[in-house]
Order: C-alpha cells, then structure tokens, then sequence
C-alpha cells in the first residue's frame, strides 16, 4: 500500500509537471470556455441547449488521441524491449505502477470535466435555464461521452505501450484505433453507421452519440441510456483484459499466474454479462437505422383499411396506464350502434396487442395486421365494450418508457376508429414519415388513470390521485420526459426543461399565435373557437413544423433552435396546419398541393398579420422545386403559371381564391391541371 500511494504521489507530480498532459486538458477547458464566449456572443437569442455539448465532441475526439500517445509516450520506455523481458519481480511493480497512474489519471480528469461541468452549469443558468434534470442529464452525457473515452484513452496507450514497446508500428495502432473507435468516427463514417440499428453488434464499434449534432431530443433528453453506459464500461473492461494476458508473460510464480488468470476470468464474465445489455435499452428515437426501417414499413403497407370494419360509434374510453417498468397500456372502448361482426381498429403497430375481451369478460381472437387491429365478435349485440390489453414499446417514432412518453393525441396510442395509418410515408421527398392525424371532431368522454412516478402532462383534469377525466373532441395527450409546465397568464404552458425562461418571450408570442388564430378562423369561417389555454411547445424532431388542435389543448412542433419571441414568422406556416390540414381526412389530398396552398398562405397570412421576418419582406413567385421535379415540363408550366397568376392578384382577390381553393382541395388535388382550371374560373367570375 505504501508502495502505491509513493507512486501515486510520484505520478500525480509527473502529470502535473507534464506540458503535455496538462496542456492537452486545458486545450479542452479553453475551448469550451471559447464556445460559452461565443454562444453569449451570438447574434441569435437560442433557447435550446440540449446541443450545446455534442458540439464539443471534435474537441473530445482529438482530446482522446493526445491521451493515448501520451500514455504510451510515458509508459513505452520501461516495454523498450517487449513485456516478456522484464526483469524477474516486476508483475507487482508494474501492476502497481499502471493502478497508480490510472488513479491520478481518473482523478485529474474527472477534476477538468468537474470543472466543465460547473462552467457549463453557469452558462446554462446565465442563459435562464431553471434547475430540473436537465442540469443533472448533462452530467450523465459528460461521463459517458467524455469522462469514460478519457479513461479507455489510459487503457489504450498502456496497452500500445505493452504490445509494441517504442516500435513505430505503436503509432499506426493508435491511429487506426482511434479511427475505429473514436467519438467522431460516426460523423466521419456517418453513412455506414446510420445503417446499423442498436441491436446490431456492429453497434460496438463507435463509443460516442450517434450524432454529435443531435445528442438531444426534447422530452427524452440526451442519447445516454444503460446502453451507452455498457458500452463504454464493455470496452474498458476488454482492453483491461488485453492488458492482463499480455502482463501474463512477466509473471514468474504459481501465485502470479492464479492472480491474473482469476483477473482475466472475471473481466470475461463481467463482459458477459455486459453485452446483451449493450443492444437493449438505448433510446430508439435516436438510431438513424431504426428511422429508415419505419418510413420503408410505411411506404410498402396499405394505406386505407376497408370502411365495413368501421361500422360502429364509439361512446367512450377508459384507459389504464401503467409506467412503473415496461408501459404497458389496458384500454376499454365502448361501442354502440355495431353493425359489423369484424370490428376494425387503429393502434400502432409497435405497440404489441396481448388480450381483447368483450364486455362479459370473453376472451376475443384477433389479428394484427399492421397498425391495423381486427377483433372477431360473436352475436348481434349493437353495444358492447372491449378491452384491450397491450404493451406499449419504445420505437423511434415513437419514444414510450418508464423515463418518458410521447403519446400525443393526433396518435393512435388507443384503439382508434380511423380508417388510416398514424404515420404516412413522405412521397413529397421519398424519405421519412409525417404524423397522420386520427382526430375527430367527435367529443368523446375519456378516464384516464396512470401508474409510476414518472410526471406526466395530459389534457384531462385531475380527478383524483392519478386519475383524469373530462369530455374531449380531438383526442387525449399523456406527455412525460424532460418537460416543464408554467403557467403564463390564462394559458398552461409545456415545453422542454433545456429551454430558457420562456416568460417574456411569450409576452410576444403568444398575442402574435392568438392574432392569427383569429385570422385563419375569419378568414376561413372556422368553427373552432379561442385558443386553448392549454399549450404545449415541442421540438420532438426537426422536421416536425406542424401543430394538433383539439377542443381544450393545442401540440405546437417547431423545429427553430431560436427562441420563441424571435420565431413568430413561423407561426403561420406551423398553425396553419392545426387548424386546416391534421384531419382525418387529409389522406386523399395531394401532399404537393398542400404543399403549394401552405407556402401560399403562409406568406399571406405573414403580410397581413405583419409576421414577417424583416420589413422588406417580397414573397418568392418561383415554384417550389421539390414540387417542380417530379413532374415533366408541360406540368411544370402549369405550376409556374399558377403562381404567376395567384401572385398576379389583389389581396383580397388572393384571400378569396386560397378560401376556395381549400374548400375545393380533395376535388382538384389529383391534378394540377385541375388546379389551373379552377383558378382560371375564379379569374373569369365563374367560381
């Protein structure tokens, strides 16, 4: 013990003193100190933080190479001439000597990342960020992606240091093994490995985020599971086992030999028990494979499930949630009025059905097909009440554990009387998937009662502990993850708890979002009264620029890592489609007219509203090109001369022609011929 706390104290000195090692961790506190200056620097007032430390992880990468050369630099002089030729006695001393430099190592790192973690910390709470478990998430994702690789950079360099001794060869092993290996090795290999889902071992081969652009998803926090903490410690442990049979070749006596084979048996046992776990568990809505495995399921299905399936009312819905472990969900629907003896169903496909019982307590047989639900019923009861039993996995689309949930009401998280699909496939752009609305404007009475401590943010009123209730047209939403709820005036407002304080900024937003509201009802004689109190503002994906209207709640997406106050020219292009296009109905619309109609609108409703993003703000009058490319030049002329034409008009000309337009949408969206003519009939007084 002696021994080792000399030495510890010897290496301490050593580390401290090195220009080196030193500098290569001030390098990393300096840069991250130079990132904070310029996001406090920045033109743009950002209120989403959750990306902030993936922009680090270049630095992290070639932080990680300096350490490895470093310790095989430090380590590679006493192995000049190979392990093997050590001097008899040595295997105490060297195993001393590598525990002890990996302790100093341990603790100097974990001091600089403390440090970072503390800098971040400030910066995070100058930039008005409340404390929540965001603070405390962030320092999960530094010990997994930065703290752990810090430490496989010891084992490594040793472990160059062991086989190669000062041979040039050390120097391409450490390359190709940071290559290999690396945090940044799935940016530089990004199309290789956004092919490989989670549960693939090739999976093995990269330590660090997935994408160290999007390390963070609202509502489900950073891409840091038991997985990724598996992982990391897998990899430890493996080259500690390299190490170990290497250091077998010094040792000279039985008791020797015992000690390390018993050391390599439990470093495989360990990691025996480790590696199922590295492939089960990690946040799917992360994997980039499993993302592109869903929009194929969606692009190769049917779309529409046959209407005498869905020849039955739906009375109400009393629903079970259970999140203390695995979500799983028991679901009973009242039915009236059933004239089918096959009642069809929407429910999600990666939500696996276990149990359909009727009302008596009968077991009914079933069968999935899909996201399509189909339940066999014997006799002619016209009402009845099933109850489906079913567990609700997690799946990229849609994130579902005991630590968050992402259950929105435009979903099919219960059994839904809907005759399509909640996702479709985007055939605008060929690739992913959009959100397919099931609402209804169906007021439905809904109970809903939730076990587990996880908090959760739902439409319905409290009734009770756990319990909810209330009569809703629209659907029911259960949120639950990395969310905050602030009352803001009247309104109830969600959002991610990586945001800054959104109070003032929603002094601004929220006149501009009811002013339009009021505009797209007048303007389009909406029945859909004021805005709902209860709002909630999320980001789940990029691409997501839409929003969900239901009678008391309002899902608002927006993918703008800008704040709120400084994002209410997006207003229309997002709200818009909460209050004309996320139906039921809009499957048989053409996604390009829409398209077409929105991007219209949008700058309409911008200029009459003054939602613009700078004064001198001109609409384009070219054609959209995604539209323009799928078709052949004769249609394309066509398109132009639609634009051409609507941007030819007067204001309240234009108003009038997108009103008609809209209500005219399922009849001329198979053809932008169809299109042309009714614009040319409004031109010409006939319509």
């Amino acid at each position: 013990m002696k021994l080792f706390l000399n030495l510890f104290v010897f290496y301490s000195k050593q580390l401290l003193k090195s220009p080196f090692y030193m500098g290569t961790l001030i390098f990393m506190v300096g840069m991250l100190l130079i990132r904070i200056v310029l996001g406090i620097l920045e033109p743009f007032d950002y209120m989403r933080y959750g990306s902030f430390v993936g922009e680090m992880m270049m630095i992290v990468q070639a932080v990680l190479l300096l350490l490895i050369v470093y310790f095989y630099k430090a380590f590679s002089n006493e192995f000049r001439f190979g392990a093997s030729n050590l001097f008899m006695g040595s295997f105490r001393v060297t195993l001393l000597k590598i525990g002890s430099l990996f302790s100093v190592h341990a603790l100097f790192t974990a001091a600089c990342i403390g440090l970072q973690f503390v800098l971040i910390s400030l910066y995070f709470r100058l930039s008005g960020i409340p404390y929540s478990s965001f603070y405390t998430q962030t320092l999960s994702y530094l010990t997994v992606y930065w703290y752990l690789p810090f430490l496989l950079a010891f084992c490594l360099g040793i472990l160059t240091a062991l086989l190669f001794g000062k041979h040039k060869l050390g120097l391409v092993f450490m390359i190709v093994v940071w290559l290999v290996i690396g945090p940044m090795n799935t940016t530089l290999f990004h199309q290789y490995f956004h092919q490989i889902p989670f549960s693939d071992p090739r999976s093995l081969l990269y330590i660090g985020p997935l994408s160290s652009e999007s390390p963070f998803i609202d509502l489900l926090g950073y891409n840091v599971s038991l997985a990724a903490y598996a992982k990391i410690i897998f990899w430890l442990l493996a080259v500690v086992l390299l190490m170990a049979l290497i250091l077998m070749k010094t040792t000279r006596t039985s008791w020797e030999k015992l000690t390390l084979a018993l050391l390599c048996l439990s470093l495989v046992l360990v990691n025996t028990l480790l590696f199922p776990h590295i492939f089960t568990g990690g946040k799917l809505a992360f994997s980039f494979a499993d993302l592109e495995a869903e929009a194929q399921y969606y692009k190769d299905i049917p779309d529409e499930m046959e209407p005498v399936f869905l020849q039955y009312e739906v009375e109400d819905y009393a629903i079970q949630l259970d999140a203390r472990g695995p979500v799983t969900a028991q679901t009973t629907v009242a039915l009236s009025d059933i004239r089918t003896a096959t009642l069809g169903f929407v429910l999600y496909h990666g939500f696996e059905v276990t149990q359909v019982t009727d009302q008596q307590g009968q077991t009914l047989p079933f069968t999935d097909q899909g996201d399509f639900v189909f339940v066999e019923r014997d006799g002619e009861r016209l009402t009845d009440q099933l109850t489906f039993s079913y567990n609700l996995n997690d799946s990229a689309l849609v994130p579902v554990s005991e630590d968050y949930l992402f259950l929105p009401n435009a979903f099919s998280w219960i059994p839904t009387q809907t005759n399509h699909p909640p996702f479709i496939f985007d055939t605008l752009y060929d690739e992913g998937v959009d959100l397919h609305s099931v609402q209804t404007d169906q007021v439905i009475p809904y109970t809903l009662t939730v076990e587990g401590d996880l908090p959760l943010y739902t439409n319905l009123a409290a009734d009770g502990k756990n319990r909810y209730s209330g009569e809703v047209a629209g659907g029911v939403s259960v949120l639950g993850g990395m969310l905050t709820e602030t009352d803001l005036g009247e309104q109830t407002v969600l959002h991610p708890n990586s945001w800054s304080d959104i109070s003032a900024d929603w002094k601004i937003f929220e006149p501009s979002l009811a002013r339009l509201h009021q505009e797209l009802l007048e303007m389009f004689h909406l029945d859909a009264g004021e805005l709902p109190n209860q709002i909630a503002l999320l980001a789940l994906r990029q691409e997501w620029n839409t929003g969900y209207l239901s009678s008391d709640h309002l899902l608002y997406f927006s993918g703008s890592n800008i704040n709120i106050s400084s994002t209410t020219h997006e207003i229309p292009g997002i709200y818009l489609n909460a209050l004309l296009w996320n139906h039921d109905e809009r499957l048989r619309m053409s996604p390009e007219q829409i398209l077409v109609f929105n991007e219209m609108l949008t700058l309409h409703l911008q200029n009459e509203t003054g939602l613009v993003l700078e004064a001198d703000f001109t609409p384009p009058v070219v054609p959209s090109f995604i539209v323009m490319e799928k078709h052949e030049k004769e249609i394309q002329t066509v398109i132009a001369h639609i634009y051409a034409d609507f941007y030819s008009m007067e204001k309240n000309e234009q108003t009038e022609f997108l009103v008609l337009w809209h209500k005219e949408m399922e009849q001329v969206s198979g053809s932008w011929l169809d299109t042309a003519q009714l614009l040319q009939e409004f031109k010409g007084g006939k319509r």
